[in-house]
């Protein structure tokens, strides 16, 4: 199998979605951090594909192949769209993964359309609505560039070359306060956080409150592990997912 699977496409009532998959069997949904698309997480088709899983990535809004508007989107817009998706495709009960950005519109699913949502696994969050949150988000990324192998920094700016500033700022800026945190609790379903201990752009806070506010959390850090865990540690990431997966109820 290849590394990287064709791209098929799905109509939806405002987009035609781009999306890459791999294998049968329940399915996995990777909801992609910001600015990223269907590419960046190539090595985990045929992993999840070996073990048994239908690997799904959609492209969000506004990404790869999928058109979206050019002053970027929030949560809500990529949670009603991660919705349609799953519908148009005829999935029942899926596993959600979330990566950095995409974990708030991970939590969101569960929260609006939990019969779709088997468990959630939330991948370096970048929630929480602390001040000086950018500042410091921005610091996290400078920080990851020394930290991580240069490979994945290729990956990344490969990705952000298809992206428009206007459009990779906007959706930055649309997600810059979160899930409400007082909300968390009404997530019913397993929830798997994981976490690179290396992860400059998280906060750990944050972190403590998910640990404290879900109701079913396990909670997973890898050594070693940056912020672009399912890139740069895609073989630690994908059985830490994996073995979650495997006592998940879809």
């Amino acid at each position: 199998m290849s590394d990287l699977p064709d791209v098929k496409r799905v109509a939806l009532g405002q987009y035609v979605a781009s999306y890459r998959e791999a294998g049968h069997g329940n399915a996995v949904v990777m909801v992609p951090g910001l600015g990223l698309s269907s590419r960046f997480y190539k090595h985990s088709y045929a992993t999840f594909a070996r073990a048994g899983f239908r690997f799904i990535v959609p492209d969000l809004p506004g990404t790869g192949e999928t058109p979206g508007p050019r002053g970027g989107i929030d949560a809500d817009i990529v949670t009603a769209f991660m919705i349609e998706f799953v519908e148009a495709l005829g999935l029942a009960r899926s596993l959600f993964v979330g990566h950095s950005l995409g974990t708030q519109s991970v939590l969101l699913l569960a929260m609006r359309a939990p019969a779709r949502v088997a468990g959630i696994v939330l991948v370096g969050p970048t929630g929480g609505g602390s001040d000086g949150k950018l500042l410091r988000q921005a610091r996290g990324i400078a920080a990851e560039t020394i930290r991580v192998h240069p490979g994945v920094i290729g990956a990344v700016a490969r990705e952000y070359m298809h992206v428009s500033p206007l459009r990779y700022l906007g959706t930055w800026l649309k997600h810059r306060d979160g899930v409400s945190e007082t909300r968390l609790s009404e997530i019913d379903c397993p929830a798997l956080l994981l976490l690179g201990v290396r992860d400059a752009v998280i906060d750990r806070a944050y972190m403590a409150l998910l640990k404290a506010q879900l109701r079913d959390v396990r909670v997973v850090e890898l050594p070693g592990g940056t912020h672009a865990l399912p890139r740069g540690q895609h073989a630690d990431f994908a059985a830490a997912v994996i073995e979650f997966a495997g006592n998940v109820r879809f």
